[in-house]
């Protein structure tokens, strides 16, 4: 189950979860999104530096605040960014399943 929440007026968590929805691979996956943060195994914070279009992601575990993995990607907005992010994310998180097997 994820999470999600922004620092940044720019990128709302809804534009990083419908850009979720829109991949099959995601369902694949068995993940799913969750409105309550305390129901979440992973939480995705996004943000944006001030004066950049840099925008910056972190997915930590929420009991054990380890940091699973980070990254940024440019974009000129948040409609740009998220799905960016999105595809970044679950090309990481099909890497760290792979892994653990």
């Amino acid at each position: 189950t994820i999470f999600i929440r922004s620092e940044t007026m720019f990128l709302k968590p809804n534009q990083l979860e419908d850009e979720f929805r829109k991949r099959p691979e995601f369902t694949a996956m068995g993940l799913v999104l969750v409105r309550d943060m305390n129901a979440a195994d992973l939480i995705i914070d996004l943000d944006r530096p001030v004066f950049t279009y840099t925008f910056t992601f972190t997915v930590s575990n929420p009991e054990s605040s380890v940091l699973v993995t980070s990254g940024k990607v440019t974009a000129f907005d948040g409609n740009l960014a998220a799905p960016k992010i999105a595809k970044e994310l679950l090309k990481r998180l099909r890497t760290a399943r792979d892994v653990s097997k």
